[in-house]
């Protein structure tokens, strides 16, 4: 390869990761529709039912089907003890779920680590009893939601259609404003 080729790839790659900095920025604190932001959701592709008989269990081993929290808002995140945001945002989500109570259920869905690596960041954060906690040895819920970033996250409103997708970390405002927007 030359030196012309090099230097050209490397400025795409810059202009590429410029574009990108630049739509995450410009949507930073800006609660836009699911219309602007997720096209796979635009066309009804990705709803709750679409995400039934997911090979998830419980802490316990226990086999877990998402479809059992239909029927009033669900929020679904995915996570991993190697996710730097995750520290700050599951909390963030025990939190909430505490002062909302029963309107809605929050669940967390750890990828692909075994039970006890789940278990041990759970407990050293101190919210094992404030989520809905799952595992997904497959990573087959990721990949389903076609994921790309971590932690990505799922709104759905109680009908099962998706209110919104979000791709990376947030924070508890942003979360709760989410949440108030499902219907």
């Amino acid at each position: 390869m030359n030196s012309k080729t090099v230097i050209g790839g490397i400025i795409l790659l810059i202009v590429v990761l410029g574009a990108v900095w630049y739509v995450v920025q410009s949507q930073e604190g800006e609660l836009t529709s699911i219309e602007d932001l997720d096209i796979g959701a635009r066309d009804g592709a990705l709803t709750l039912a679409s995400l039934e008989n997911l090979a998830t269990t419980t802490l316990d081993g226990e086999s877990a089907d998402l479809a059992d929290y239909a029927g009033k808002p669900l929020v679904i995140n995915a996570w991993a003890s190697w996710c730097p945001f995750c520290v700050d945002e599951l909390p963030a989500f025990a939190a909430i779920q505490r002062e909302l109570g029963d309107s809605v259920t929050i669940i967390a869905i750890d990828r692909g680590e075994p039970a006890s690596v789940a278990m041990q960041y759970i407990n050293r954060l101190e919210i094992s009893d404030d989520l809905v906690w799952l595992l997904d040895q497959s990573d087959s819920f990721y990949a389903r939601i076609g994921g790309f970033s971590m932690p990505e996250t799922l709104f759905f409103n109680s009908d099962g259609s998706l209110g919104f997708h979000k791709r990376g970390p947030m924070e508890a405002d942003e979360i709760k404003q989410r949440i108030e927007r499902l219907n």
